[in-house]
């Protein structure tokens, strides 16, 4: 796709000449907004907090390192990974690029020829790939073989989540067989659902978009939940639940209100039809009434009529017409935050939840001492906080903190580090070439 296209479009330099022209190629925005949809700052924060939620506590992926038996191995596999990632999403935005340059001044989604900004690709596929035999089903097929292979990784995760985690307790007594054939039925359980669910897909929006804002919905508050048991002994389950539940209602809130109110509705840079066959344009100024028309018409053939919320400039250039923006009755601010942040804003909210609710039920209420062992803990509070009173250190970490050894005594642990066997369901202290 992006070799024809770029052929099509007259080579590499042409692509990128015709990107930078319209706007399509802004590297850098370093404005301090929140609710600009991309800026560097939202990318850059917003990516750091989703693809920390995705690599570390994310079930898809945590259930992969569980397949490698050495802690070093599964980090090798993610330095791997990284290389591959950037190549693939490079690859995409090549191909949003070349996709551009191609229908700069027939958009086909202004024409009706697509009904929505997520059919382009599929469109350009056929509209391109269609000169060369075999290629647009083969297209069709990678593109459905990459989503099945990620959604099915997603629902043995969810079914394989709510048998151990809450159903296995009380099925001690199952035999394998039946425990097998418990997580098919959720599997297919879980799978009508996200077919359901794609029917939704629709009125949601933009479904790269959708699917970011999802993952931060859910990805940011979880991150937020490993966050404060690493690095907060006194954190307790109550305010846990807490903070984790504030974070995902609130943004689920947020969310909504934007699917609702349509808050990027008016995001988009406008769009050329010039160069489009039989096309009559006309563009209205909504705020002063007034109608001009652009464009030619090919005589003796049909013509197309539609109306655009752009104008035509001096030189011919389709520009926006100038609008205010004006909130709807309902509509709040803070809907129309980037959806690029929603991971961190769910990290923020559950990480300060979760330590404010867990001091006051600390200090209110009596509780029976805890006893953390210090190996599932970040150990930073002595070399960052050492400066502190001993009281102070003893009420925020000391006296929640225990120092013994889960694994058993010194000769056993020496030996497990040696083999790097797995001990399954054993929390042992994590050393450079310890297992997973």
């Amino acid at each position: 796709m992006i070799v024809k296209g770029t052929v099509d479009a007259g080579g590499p330099s042409a692509v990128m000449e015709i990107n930078q022209k319209n706007h399509r190629l802004e590297l850098f925005d370093f404005e301090a907004d929140l609710f600009t949809r991309h800026t560097t700052f939202s990318l850059i924060i917003g990516g750091i907090f989703m693809w920390s939620g995705l690599y570390s506590v994310n079930q898809t992926q945590v259930q992969r390192y569980y397949t490698i038996r050495k802690m070093r191995d599964a980090q090798k596999a993610i330095y791997l990974n990284m290389p591959a990632l950037m190549i693939v999403v490079s690859l995409a935005c090549l191909t949003g690029l070349v996709i551009y340059a191609t229908y700069a001044h027939c958009d086909p989604l202004t024409m009706g020829y697509i009904d929505a900004p997520d059919q382009i690709v599929a469109y350009f596929a056929m509209d391109k790939l269609s000169v060369l035999p075999g290629m647009t089903g083969i297209f069709m097929s990678c593109v459905f073989s990459g989503s099945m292979s990620t959604i099915s990784s997603g629902l043995n995760s969810l079914s394989g989540v709510i048998y151990e985690d809450i159903l296995k307790r009380y099925t001690k007594s199952w035999s394998d067989r039946k425990a097998a054939m418990c997580l098919k039925i959720f599997t297919l359980a879980f799978g009508l659902i996200t077919i359901g669910m794609a029917f939704l897909a629709d009125n949601l929006g933009q479904i790269l978009q959708t699917a970011i804002a999802l993952l931060g919905i859910f990805g940011g508050p979880t991150l937020g939940l490993f966050t404060i048991a690493l690095l907060f002994p006194f954190v307790n389950s109550k305010g846990a639940c807490a903070g984790i539940l504030s974070g995902v209602v609130v943004l689920s809130w947020i969310s909504a209100g934007a699917v609702v109110y349509k808050t990027t509705s008016g995001d988009s840079l406008p769009f050329h039809v010039d160069e489009c066959p039989n096309v009559l344009l006309t563009t209205i100024d909504y705020l002063n009434s007034t109608v001009t028309t652009a464009g030619t018409v090919m005589s003796d053939a049909p013509t197309t009529h539609f109306t655009s919320p752009f104008t035509t400039d001096n030189n011919g250039t389709m520009v926006t017409l100038a609008t205010e923006e004006i909130l709807a009755d309902g509509d709040l601010k803070i809907y129309h935050i980037s959806y690029m942040l929603y991971s961190a804003v769910g990290w923020i909210i559950t990480v300060l939840v979760g330590v404010i609710v867990s001091g006051l039920i600390n200090t209110c209420i009596k509780q029976p001492k805890p006893s953390v062992d210090s190996s599932l803990l970040c150990n930073y509070f002595d070399s960052v906080f050492g400066f502190l009173p001993v009281n102070w250190k003893h009420a925020l970490w000391h006296k929640y903190v225990s120092q013994k050894i889960v694994a058993g005594d010194d000769t056993e642990q020496h030996s497990d580090d040696k083999t790097g066997e797995l001990h399954a369901f054993k929390p042992l202290p994590i050393h450079e070439d310890s297992t997973v």
